[in-house]
């Protein structure tokens, strides 16, 4: 829908209507119409309500105005822990890492606010962005005070702080405590290691991922590609994991007896099930860019 033509309908705000001025924000993703639902909001005396002014928050962060949601919750009458939440996702989206930071901690000096898993996973991902390792260990110590370093979106977002900072002490640390791994844990310390050189380590733990039954995705996929490829180990190490996943061990020894240019012919076609799920792109990408699409065999099918 539209969200200039909603504007007819928009009559009396409660009600249906009142439901048409919420799907109106929800679906707004241009700045312009949604400083035009925000003005039909004040028309209607709706401009303190809490609901109304969280997806305002919201809609500002989406459509690129940090400002302009700042503004919202600053004249916000009433705010509630997910104003906070929403806030700060405002920051992130917008590249504002800092101002996400500070506005978290100010929030947490001066109000009775207590943070939900996604401000946690937020202000988490903009200490990753700014290397701020002091403030991402503070925010650590507040989650193991409040009890929420069980929850598995804090504590992979834990894991990536600490990856993207260079402590990948504290990030296997953390990771090694989450009882039940998703691939984004997984994930995340991976990318942790192949990000600062430690590819090996980082082979290791995708061995262990698969020991452990867990399902790789398009950037487990590529993350290890990388890291194979920046060892010389492509044919060796992940292609002939995940050719015996996929084909079978006796496939997977004709493979590997191939030279190296008959071999990646193999491989495309022993790795063709992944191209289906969007898995092959995201390979071939990374194997481009480190120089290894040479022959073109990576880039058929683009």
């Amino acid at each position: 829908m539209d969200a200039r033509g909603g504007f007819v309908a928009v009559r009396d705000p409660r009600g249906k209507n009142y439901e048409a001025l919420v799907a109106l924000l929800r679906e707004c993703r241009v700045l312009s119409d949604g400083r035009r639902i925000h003005a039909k909001i004040r028309d209607h005396g709706l401009d303190r309500d809490v609901f109304l002014g969280n997806l305002l928050i919201q809609m500002y962060g989406k459509c690129g105005s940090a400002e302009e949601a700042s503004r919202v919750f600053q004249e916000m009458a009433r705010k509630n822990d997910f104003s906070w939440t929403l806030m700060i996702g405002a920051y992130t989206r917008n590249d504002r890492h800092g101002d996400a930071v500070d506005f978290f901690f100010r929030a947490m000096a001066g109000e009775r606010v207590e943070p939900d898993a996604f401000a946690y996973s937020a202000v988490l991902g903009a200490c990753a962005k700014m290397g701020a390792l002091d403030r991402g260990k503070e925010i650590h110590a507040r989650i193991i005070a409040c009890g929420a370093d069980t929850d598995l979106v804090v504590q992979n977002a834990l894991v990536s702080m600490y990856a993207k900072c260079r402590s990948l002490d504290d990030a296997w640390g953390v990771f090694q405590k989450i009882r039940i791994k998703d691939v984004v844990s997984w994930n995340a310390i991976i990318s942790g290691y192949v990000f600062h050189g430690h590819a090996r380590e980082a082979l290791g733990v995708y061995h262990r991922m698969l020991l452990e039954g867990s399902e790789p995705d398009a950037i487990t996929f590529s993350t290890v590609l990388s890291a194979c490829s920046s060892m010389g180990l492509l044919s060796q190490e992940f292609s002939r994991e995940h050719v015996w996943q996929v084909q079978g061990s006796g496939e997977c020894e004709e493979i590997f007896r191939r030279d190296d240019a008959e071999r990646f012919q193999l491989l495309e076609r022993a790795l063709g099930s992944v191209h289906a799920t969007g898995s092959w792109k995201a390979s071939a990408h990374a194997l481009s860019a480190d120089g290894l699409g040479r022959a073109g065999v990576f880039t058929s099918g683009f």
